[in-house]
């Protein structure tokens, strides 16, 4: 499933509209409609989706094709495992610092 699709679903399972969900985050409806269709979406807007909507914020970073989080190694399990133990304001502290150090997903804005 997309991250566009993602947040549709989450936001209707809420029951919101595209408009109260851009008002929770400080954002336009229609930017909210944009990323539901696929447009880019910054990492800040991801994290603060994420928590208006009350969903892990790995469920709006895109997995690079072919990833397979079952075939991971031991190290990457253990890895795993202690960030899933985290509280969420230290996963997001966590995932800002990693991103900072990466390059833009393909799907995020310029």
């Amino acid at each position: 499933m997309e991250i566009g699709d993602r947040i549709r679903k989450a936001r209707q399972e809420r029951g919101l509209t595209v408009r109260e969900l851009g008002a929770l985050i400080g954002k336009s409806g229609s930017a909210v409609s944009l990323w539901e269709s696929g447009g880019g979406i910054t990492i800040d807007n991801r994290i603060n989706l994420a928590a208006a909507l009350d969903i892990p914020i790995t469920d709006l970073i895109p997995m690079p094709k072919g990833a397979d989080v079952q075939t991971c190694s031991a190290q990457e399990a253990l890895l795993l495992d202690r960030f899933r133990a985290m509280s969420p304001r230290l996963r997001e502290a966590y995932l800002r610092l990693l991103i900072a150090q990466s390059p833009p997903p393909d799907d995020a804005a310029p």
